[in-house]
């Protein structure tokens, strides 16, 4: 697919000297930062359609980075750093420093991206002017104490389920059913897998 109008690739380097990748788009008054859990790949966010119309309407009001996370597509790194937290938050920090963001808004989709983004809101009050959080859970497994979440003995299939289905869209069936039949959109997330994370590591993490 020929991919037009695709924001330019750039590189920030984290405190450790890592070099993490990131995109700009949009030139709206806002300063945006867009993160999701999962290792889909920014160079391949612009070939899906329902993308692009999503970060033209941010762009209307925001500029939005992009980024892959520590160890995730253009990104070096071991991405199991990223759970640690100082680690991410020295990495969010040299993105927002590369791409010269003020105040931020800040919205993070998905349990762990939720989590990463608590914490540096909490540590860097200085940086952040709003906080959005979707799908984010305050831990993702439960507890004695913490009734909600996935059950610990649950986690072995789940796992290997995972493992089995990586690469192949399966997720779609949960995550997006209303394009359970669109062929080109299960194509587009196969790859996104495969080029994010290779199926152990995606369990890893």
């Amino acid at each position: 697919m020929v991919v037009t109008n695709a924001p330019e690739n750039h590189y920030a380097r984290s405190a450790d000297g890592t070099n993490l990748a990131y995109q700009v788009s949009g030139d709206g008054p806002l300063d945006l930062v867009f993160l999701v859990d999962g290792p889909f790949p920014i160079d391949l966010l612009s070939e899906d359609p329902g993308f692009i119309r999503f970060r033209r309407r941010l762009g209307a009001f925001s500029r939005t980075l992009w980024s892959d996370t520590r160890g995730m597509g253009a990104s070096e790194g071991d991405p199991r750093d990223s759970a640690a937290l100082d680690i991410f938050d020295a990495d969010l920090n040299a993105l927002l420093d590369a791409a010269g963001f003020g105040l931020l808004a800040l919205v993070a989709d998905g349990a762990a991206a939720g989590g990463r983004a608590i914490h540096f809101s909490v540590a860097h009050p200085e940086r952040m002017s709003r906080l959005v959080l979707v799908n984010a859970a305050a831990h993702y497994v439960q507890e004695h104490d913490y009734p909600w979440g996935l059950p610990p003995e649950d986690l072995d299939q789940i796992l290997t389920a995972l493992k089995e289905s990586w690469g192949t869209a399966a997720i779609v069936e949960v995550a997006a059913p209303s394009r359970i039949a669109d062929e080109r959109f299960r194509g587009w997330l196969a790859r996104s897998e495969r080029f994010g994370a290779g199926p152990d590591q995606i369990a890893d993490l």
